[in-house]
């Protein structure tokens, strides 16, 4: 049977600094890879499979992304990082965050260890 995940997202977003500082302070991620252009960050990639890239006129609408689902095992931590942002639950309900540009968390809770057990996994690893 032919079995598959998502190896990343890529996302357009006019401000980068913001998303970058943002996914790696609040939410723990790693910047791994970054290119730039014009002295500045053109499009940045993240360890767990998110790649951030600059739009420097307003957002397309086509394709738009509906939300990215992302687990932590410090859940209660992220969601005072992100509440000290001004980031809020919506009305959706408590594990659902708007961050700017429209932007979608579906923030959710694991077992304490697990993020660092999957992060183990190469996903470029060859048998």
């Amino acid at each position: 049977m032919i079995k598959g995940y998502i190896e990343h997202v890529a996302i357009k977003v006019t401000d980068l600094e913001w998303f970058l500082d943002f996914f790696t302070t609040v939410l723990g991620f790693e910047e791994r890879k970054r290119e730039e252009k014009e002295g500045q960050i053109s499009q940045t990639w993240l360890n767990g499979g998110l790649q951030l890239i600059r739009q420097k006129t307003g957002l397309q609408h086509e394709g738009t992304l509906a939300h990215l689902g992302i687990m932590t095992d410090h859940y209660s931590e992220v969601v005072t990082a992100m509440n000290n942002l001004g980031i809020y639950a919506m009305p959706k309900g408590d594990k659902w965050f708007e961050l700017p540009e429209g932007l979608i968390l579906e923030v959710m809770a694991c077992q304490p260890g697990k993020v660092t057990e999957i992060m183990t996994i190469d996903p470029r690893g060859v048998d």
